[in-house]
């Protein structure tokens, strides 16, 4: 997302910090949500953590039972739980994993592509 420089006495905000917008300051954009709850994210309920993480994938096998086990450069790793095979793009490429209903997450290229139901088993 591009960024402007502030004009004449306008302040930089710090990191975490929202800012209201000038249509109706009432509207302020959200703070980004913490590493932590980044971290945890798949592995377990996290109160106010984010919907969706965007990913590295930096490793795709093949598992015994023909599903795709996914890691990430942060070193996360998701298991794909749906039986339907796919192609991904070469590696390494980008991803975002998206929480859906009843506890599962999606995998999906980004770009487009298929999205993959996957589960985090670190």
């Amino acid at each position: 997302i591009g960024a402007t420089a502030p004009s004449a006495g306008q302040t930089v905000p710090s990191a975490g910090e929202t800012v209201p917008t000038s249509a109706n300051p009432a509207n302020t954009t959200p703070a980004p949500k913490s590493t932590a709850a980044r971290d945890r994210f798949g592995l377990n309920a996290v109160p106010d953590g984010p919907d969706r993480i965007e990913v590295v994938v930096v490793e795709v096998t093949k598992t015994l039972s023909g599903t795709a086990r996914f890691t990430t450069a942060d070193g996360q790793i998701w298991l794909q739980t749906s039986t339907r095979s796919r192609r991904y793009p070469g590696l390494p490429f980008e991803a975002v994993i998206e929480t859906g209903s009843l506890e599962s997450y999606f995998l999906e290229p980004a770009g487009g592509g298929a999205a993959v139901r996957v589960k985090r088993v670190q």
